[in-house]
């Protein structure tokens, strides 16, 4: 019996330039994919606005196809239309909830660049920073 010598791996070694190219690469066939996914969406907008006529025309609410059923869905969205009395409710009745935490990024730098000694972690604040590997065209 011989015994099989093992698959010595060979390693690839690239150079700096291989992946600003290859990185540069996929970016353009991301981009024809988009491209392509813009032309499906506005196909989709254009025949969801056609049913929505079509359903509210005929007063119905659903339909069923050979391969989909197709229904109106209403959903409620909320949105403030007077701050100062959304404020003054919140204040009077405690309910904080109605305020999601997020903080502007905008807001922060504005401040920063106006009051040298504003700190963030005097204001409760903390900073993330992410690092991304990008390339563009020559």
């Amino acid at each position: 019996m011989a015994k099989k010598k093992a698959a010595k791996k060979k390693r690839v070694v690239r150079n700096v330039n291989w992946f600003a190219d290859a990185h540069y690469s996929l970016k353009m066939k991301r981009d024809a994919l988009e491209a392509k996914v813009k032309l499906v969406k506005k196909e989709i907008e254009k025949i969801e606005a056609e049913a929505l006529t079509k359903f509210g025309k005929e007063g119905i609410e659903g339909a069923r196809g050979k391969k989909a059923t197709a229904f109106i869905q209403e959903l409620d969205h909320y949105n403030i239309e007077d701050r100062s009395k959304l404020d003054k409710y919140v204040k009077r009745t405690g309910k904080f909830e109605l305020f999601q935490n997020r903080v502007s990024g905008v807001a922060i730098e504005e401040i920063m660049a106006s009051n040298k000694r504003f700190k963030l972690e005097g204001a409760g604040l903390g900073l993330y920073t992410s690092v991304h590997f990008r390339t563009r065209k020559r």
